[in-house]
């Protein structure tokens, strides 16, 4: 595939959808792939839009489908995709503007003489151990290049005397890089990020790649640079080198046939593989999807063939769905789908959740039910108003009504600023409690003579929940009465609710 600043995939721009596969690929840290519904809701594109994206992706090799696999949780119904054979590519790709055969030599020599400063330097977490060069720049014919796909091999130093772990130096490193904002995980890895860093230089035209991904694609390369032979001390007792190199490309080359074993075959997906939704299932999500597109097709920019598209699936899946002869009607599908009543309720059992008495109490009060009553109605409201603006008609009764359900909601806003000015908010509640403190506040409440957990009762009386009684006694104050009601609603619903599971099963 040809990349530049003019090409589309799909309708999109070819820079949007690079992003966003990237972004997918940096969070497939399973190696299982994404789902399309996660793909539409990061470019906020309908599921229909965004599987046809995908499906033109694995026509070009970049991307490839994935099993669904039975033993895990957080696997749903649907259709999963991965990288493919170009797909490192794809996402590395550069659509600057190209460079001849000269620069590309600089760059490079400068590349190997900030691998060398890397090495130099002790302070650094980690060192360069090999530079090798990969794509197209190692075409001695190649006039112009887009970009340099440079391989690293990097590894860990030995830890100096002054740290006490591997953790405290990253960590150090960040601190003294005066860069804020950065992740916890970012700080533990902070030591890779800055050599990393340093080797790029902020050059647009330096790619760099891990070993594994180069192995993985079945790239040929050339070496630029080795580290010295024994001249750096490694994490685990190795050294810089010959020896460094070769143990890093045989574990490279392990996993790119792990991962190959593991790769569905040609003719499908394995035995375990979950199948690809029902006819009903299907014709859903292209409804909902020709939905969402024809309602951004109002007034955005968007792409008119990705509507035309969602027409063309939509039609098709209705086909298919009544090829199967299944008993229920289209509309009626279609109608408790979209339905917003329908759809509230049924996330609603989905996410369902233990709501203590006395929360209800509170919520009726600080303005939450009304708050949630207001904006069901906004939803109502505004939907009206799109049916009458679409229609042509005239409804008198709409701009009252829809003005009366906003009100609500600056209603209950205010009611909820209130409360919390008449009402400290407790950052320590029942909820919060471990399960041994539960365990502790129930004996003080049932005065039993059983061991009481120390950690457990300082815990109790540091958050209010008991007090001192007497010399070696405690007794419940009235938060700590109201944390044993509220354990025993709370184990009441998962009972409740357990028993309801097992009876679906």
């Amino acid at each position: 595939m040809k990349l530049d600043r003019t090409t589309a995939i799909a309708g999109m721009p070819i820079k949007t959808v690079r992003d966003a596969i990237r972004e997918m690929n940096r969070h497939d840290i399973n190696d299982q792939g994404w789902s399309v519904e996660t793909l539409a809701a990061d470019m906020k594109i309908s599921v229909t839009h965004a599987e046809w994206i995908c499906e033109t992706l694995r026509e070009q090799g970049v991307l490839e489908r994935k099993p669904q696999l039975q033993n895990t949780l957080w696997h749903q119904r649907g259709r999963y995709y991965g990288m493919g054979e170009t797909g490192t590519r794809f996402i590395n790709a550069s659509m600057l503007k190209r460079i001849d055969r000269v620069k590309v030599n600089k760059l490079i020599a400068e590349l190997i003489e900030r691998a060398k400063q890397i090495n130099a330097d002790n302070n650094l977490c980690c060192f360069i151990n090999e530079i090798r060069l990969f794509g197209s720049a190692m075409d001695e014919e190649a006039e112009s290049f887009g970009d340099i796909d440079i391989c690293y091999v990097m590894a860990r130093r030995k830890l100096p005397a002054e740290q006490n772990s591997w953790t405290d130096w990253n960590i150090a490193r960040a601190d003294l890089s005066s860069r804020r904002g950065m992740t916890f995980a970012e700080q533990l890895y902070y030591g890779e990020i800055e050599v990393r860093r340093i080797l790029k230089d902020r050059s647009p035209y330096i790619s760099l790649h891990d070993l594994n991904d180069v192995v993985g694609i079945g790239a040929n390369s050339i070496r630029l640079f080795i580290a010295p032979e024994g001249a750096i001390e490694t994490e685990d007792g190795g050294a810089s080198g010959e020896a460094l190199s070769q143990a890093a490309m045989k574990v490279a080359i392990q996993r790119a046939e792990k991962k190959e074993k593991n790769r569905p075959d040609k003719n499908g997906s394995p035995a375990t593989a979950v199948p690809d939704e029902l006819p009903k299932e299907r014709m859903i999500s292209a409804i909902r999807s020709l939905a969402y597109d024809f309602l951004r097709a109002f007034d955005e920019a968007v792409p008119p063939v990705a509507l035309e598209h969602s027409i063309e699936v939509a039609h098709e899946c209705i086909k298919i769905y009544r090829a199967a002869n299944e008993p229920e009607g289209v509309a009626d599908i279609l109608r408790d789908t979209l339905s917003i009543d329908l759809i509230e309720q049924k996330k609603t059992g989905e996410n369902e959740t233990f709501v203590f008495s006395g929360d209800r109490e509170r919520r009726a009060l600080d303005g939450t039910d009304k708050k949630e009553a207001a904006v069901k109605g906004m939803k109502h409201a505004v939907i009206a108003e799109i049916k009458c603006a679409i229609t042509g008609r005239d409804d008198s009764a709409r701009s009252p009504e829809m003005i009366k359900r906003f009100n609500a909601y600056q209603s209950a806003e205010y009611d909820a600023w209130k409360y919390r000015q008449e009402h400290d908010f407790d950052w320590y509640g029942p909820e919060s409690l471990s399960a041994r403190a539960v365990v502790t506040i129930r004996r003080i409440a049932n005065k039993t003579y059983e061991k009481l957990d120390i950690q457990a009762l300082k815990t109790l009386n540091d958050r209010g929940f008991i007090k001192p009684f007497r010399k070696t006694k405690w007794r419940l104050t009235a938060k700590g009465e109201v944390a044993i009601k509220y354990c025993d609603e709370r184990d009441a619903w998962n009972e409740r609710r357990n028993g309801k599971v097992g009876q679906d099963r």
